[in-house]
């Protein structure tokens, strides 16, 4: 009898204590003015892949060495599709990875790359994520026609800078 009392008591406590606790909000969504700088720090880095131009990329990257990168890296043989995932960490490796990528080399065929269902969420004042779909279109054949970015940005000097990209 005395467990079944007991068992009540904390049934009761963790029921009251749950009902009224308020959740913690980790994110809101973003003010659409900083949708907007979103956009178009988006819109921005399209045009620059559209020229082939990965210093202009780079741009928008923080100049950080805590600054990441996920990349896919086909043919590895470590998952389901036969390729691996890879980190790379800060703006040095960044921005290697960039200059050696074949979308970058003259004569590729870059197929024409835009930012669609963009939501943005406000992580703290100066920081948010970025969630996107991307559909390419045209360009040379091996690369993906449809992909989905994820992004932290962080708002340096008025200009928000991917800390975080994973774009797959």
């Amino acid at each position: 009898m005395r467990v079944d009392r007991l068992f009540v008591l904390l049934l009761l406590l963790t029921g009251c204590s749950s009902a009224g606790a308020a959740k913690p909000q980790l994110s809101t969504p973003a003010a659409p003015s900083v949708v907007q700088e979103v956009e178009a720090m988006l819109t921005h880095t399209a045009d620059a892949y559209a020229r082939g131009d990965y210093e202009r990329i780079m741009q928008h990257f923080h100049p950080s060495e805590n600054t990441t990168l996920v990349i896919y890296a086909p043919g590895d043989g470590t998952d389901a599709h036969g390729g691996r995932h890879h980190v790379l960490r800060g703006i040095a490796a960044i921005r290697q990875f960039y200059a050696d990528a074949p979308m970058f080399k003259e004569g590729f065929e870059r197929p024409k790359l835009a930012y669609r269902d963009l939501v943005v969420s406000q992580l703290a004042p100066n920081l948010v994520n970025a969630i996107a779909s991307i559909t390419m279109e045209g360009g040379d054949s091996r690369v993906p026609r449809h992909a989905m970015a994820s992004l932290v940005l962080y708002k340096d000097q008025g200009q928000w800078r991917v800390m975080h990209d994973h774009t797959q």
